[in-house]
């Protein structure tokens, strides 16, 4: 019986689906939290760096605009013209056609992140966000890929996402 029991430890010691380790951590975000890397989360972004403000965005995806790049067909095109779909502090290139194809605009996207130095925290899902009143804090609870947790701590809170 011992001699069992020993086995099946073992055995467990060495299964990644038992032995599931995951890890909680804590941090202080000096400026606001945005939810999601779409157009807007990217736009408030930007409009804080503008002001020298930084700040977290928290995307549940692995990539920016997951929308877009992710959930759409191909042959789609924006539906307003571009000059009602640009982003702050940066118009559509003069080259693109009046529609962007959804090509150009994860392009455009792209671009819009990199010029303004915004780095999403990827495959980071929101799982509760909560105003803390005693501490006059946003508590953003999150969960990766392989579980582990992290909170989030800030003054500020903006959701840009999507719901489900």
């Amino acid at each position: 019986m011992d001699y069992c029991i020993r086995e099946i430890e073992g055995k467990q010691a060495h299964d990644p689906l038992f032995n599931k380790a995951s890890s909680s951590t804590t941090v202080w975000v000096e400026g606001p939290v945005i939810v999601g890397a779409g157009p807007s989360g990217l736009a408030a972004a930007a409009c804080l760096r503008q002001k020298n403000i930084e700040s977290v965005i928290l995307e549940r995806s692995n990539c920016i605009a997951s929308l877009w790049q992710l959930k759409t067909y191909d042959r789609l095109r924006l539906h307003l013209p571009k000059q009602f779909c640009e982003l702050p502090f940066m118009p559509f290139p003069s080259h693109f056609p009046t529609y962007p194809s959804k090509q150009q605009f994860v392009k455009y996207l792209e671009t819009y992140a990199q010029t303004f130095k915004i780095k999403p925290t990827f495959n980071e899902t929101v799982k509760h966000a909560e105003f803390d009143a005693k501490l006059a804090l946003w508590r953003v609870k999150t969960a990766d890929k392989g579980e582990n947790t992290t909170e989030y701590l800030c003054r500020w809170l903006i959701p840009s996402k999507n719901k489900k």
